[in-house]
């Protein structure tokens, strides 16, 4: 993002407080571990206020890696990128790593794909 004055700053996004973090729902945690799922599919959402928050929650990322290192089943994130206004400044690049950098695990640590959606954006340029 550029300042007034022309320069590129970079905004911090979030730093989470790890003694603070809301614990997963322990449903959700079950599912993710159960023999019986077949597969899990994140997305496809607005990134910061849909799919990236989920990252946030203690339990979750853990829960995620421990499967995908089985690697019994598809883990997979669906992204919409730069389609909403919270990330259109972000590029594929930065949403991954923001989620490393919350979670400590690389992108393939936590899934065993990523798609990302492509959208024509040429009607949104005209705006």
């Amino acid at each position: 993002m550029l300042n007034a004055k022309g320069v590129k700053e970079t905004r911090l996004l979030y730093k989470p407080n790890p003694t603070k973090r809301l614990e997963a729902n322990k449903d959700i945690i079950e599912a993710i571990k159960d023999k019986n799922t077949s597969g899990i599919v994140f997305g496809p959402g607005s990134f910061f206020t849909s799919t990236g928050i989920h990252f946030l929650v203690e339990g979750l990322p853990q829960s995620l890696a421990e499967r995908r290192k089985a690697g019994d089943i598809p883990i997979i994130f669906v992204m919409n990128p730069v389609v909403d206004n919270e990330s259109s400044e972000y590029s594929l690049t930065d949403l991954l790593s923001f989620i490393e950098e919350k979670t400590g695990y690389k992108i393939n640590q936590l899934f065993s794909d990523i798609i990302v959606n492509k959208f024509d954006t040429t009607k949104l340029e005209e705006h």
